[in-house]
């Protein structure tokens, strides 16, 4: 697990993650394995954070589809706040939300949303751990992406962290008014 005997920020592994998904080319050449190899030789990580990276990378690989289900929505709701530049931003931290939450640990999840924009982890967490958007929104195209075992996998992870959020939130504000002054 990251985080331990780090040698990148929580911020350098939220990027590394989007770098290394959006480096791939889904429509051929390398294979996944391959190109996770190459990007991870040439960072200087320990091996936890290239496990970590791996993961995430095969995760949001596995979980496309409803990754960006879930970002149509969120930019359908979100279009004038959130910009479509940083959707793999986005993918990355709602992968991680959705279904690594509970094994990554609020408190991690925590260090990596305080490590990215206020403002852009702020509108992230006011849809993403919204329990009617959740039910009401993403609900009908995630079940017809996955079977309903998916859906309910990832709703109850973040339904089960609703009430974290708003103490995130606050803790979020407070590191970007610390960090203007």
């Amino acid at each position: 697990m990251p985080f331990k005997d780090q040698d990148l920020t929580a911020g350098q592994l939220v990027r590394t993650c989007e770098d290394t998904y959006a480096s791939f080319d889904f429509s051929g050449g390398l294979t996944l394995d391959s190109h996770l190899e190459e990007k991870l030789q040439a960072l200087g990580a320990n091996e936890d954070e290239k496990c970590f990276i791996s993961q995430v990378v095969y995760g949001m690989t596995r979980f496309k589809k409803f990754l960006s289900s879930f970002l149509d929505g969120f930019y359908h709701h979100n279009s004038g706040v959130a910009l479509r530049g940083d959707a793999v931003k986005y993918r990355v931290l709602t992968y991680l939300a959705a279904f690594r939450l509970k094994e990554l640990s609020w408190q991690m999840f925590r260090m990596l949303l305080e490590s990215q924009d206020a403002q852009k982890a702020l509108v992230l967490m006011g849809y993403l751990f919204n329990a009617d958007k959740l039910h009401n929104v993403c609900r009908e195209d995630w079940l017809q992406l996955y079977d309903k075992q998916v859906h309910t996998e990832a709703t109850h992870q973040l339904s089960h962290q609703m009430h974290w959020p708003s103490l995130a939130c606050n803790d979020i504000l407070a590191c970007s008014v610390m960090a203007e002054q």
